[in-house]
């Protein structure tokens, strides 16, 4: 029989840790076994109490519950886990193949159902294909979740950048570049260079001095011969002299590493 290999990863990864539930001794073992023989991680519940405490323990891929048991349902801890535990994929194995119950499971939540007696080559391909579809399922949350960040961050920045922008206007009130700086980095994902750009290029600011680009520091080094990189500390210093205009001295800086790598930019 054929297993999806890509979920027989290191030990201790969820992907392949299954949490079995079931009242009968003896089909756990059998679940276990099988397991184990794939190639997955089981650890066994006797019933719904006993399997809520073991999820709260630890992460599972899969679950396999077993419906009818003594206590709460099968079918109820189905609801727990679907609420609770997104990332564990739940396979009902239950004797009882009662069309409006397996119609109750899937709509509950469930993402397959195999009947008691079952062959080892219908459980496995129940669990490969909730498996698969939990890595589907987990992907595209994960890809909400960073799309709904990005916008959180796009709204973010156009709130910041749009009063700053107006604050441009001669008749404004001016915003020292520290402080344009200050509110730039506050959004998530924008850091110090990226808000110097910002001021250089958008802004037209002419007195600021990218002292943390790796292209000033390699121009500083050359054009003073440093025969070490120099610090932030250091390319301020040097700076001072180019008040208040160091926006335009590092157009220069980066033009002499332009033209150091092709002598026909030179005029």
């Amino acid at each position: 029989m054929l297993v999806d290999d890509s979920y027989h990863r290191t030990p201790g990864d969820p992907g392949r840790r299954i949490l079995v539930v079931d009242d009968d001794p003896r089909i756990r073992q059998l679940l276990l076994r099988i397991l184990e023989t794939s190639g997955f991680l089981g650890t066994a519940a006797a019933d719904a109490a006993e399997a809520r405490e073991r999820l709260r323990e630890q992460r599972y891929a899969a679950i396999l519950i077993d419906v009818r048991m003594p206590g709460e349902s099968g079918i109820d801890l189905l609801k727990h886990v679907t609420a609770e535990c997104v990332d564990t994929a739940p396979v009902m194995v239950t004797a009882s193949d009662d069309h409006h119950l397996v119609e109750t499971a899937f709509e509950t939540g469930a993402y397959g159902y195999v009947v008691k007696p079952f062959r080892m080559s219908e459980l496995m391909i129940n669990i490969t294909s909730a498996l698969h579809r939990r890595d589907l399922e987990m992907r595209n949350r994960d890809y909400i979740r960073e799309l709904e960040e990005k916008v959180g961050r796009h709204r973010a920045l156009h709130s910041t950048i749009a009063p700053l922008e107006a604050a441009e206007d001669p008749a404004a009130a001016p915003i020292t570049t520290e402080e344009v700086i200050g509110r730039l980095t506050a959004v998530k994902g924008f850091g110090r260079w990226t808000a110097e750009m910002f001021l250089m290029f958008r802004l037209h600011r002419p007195d600021v001095l990218p002292v943390d680009d790796l292209g000033i520091v390699k121009a500083v080094q050359k054009l003073y011969r440093l025969r070490k990189r120099p610090t932030a500390k250091r390319i301020l210093k040097i700076g001072d002299a180019w008040r208040p205009y160091r926006s335009v001295a590092s157009w220069y800086l980066w033009q002499t590493l332009r033209e150091a790598e092709n002598p026909k930019l030179k005029t």
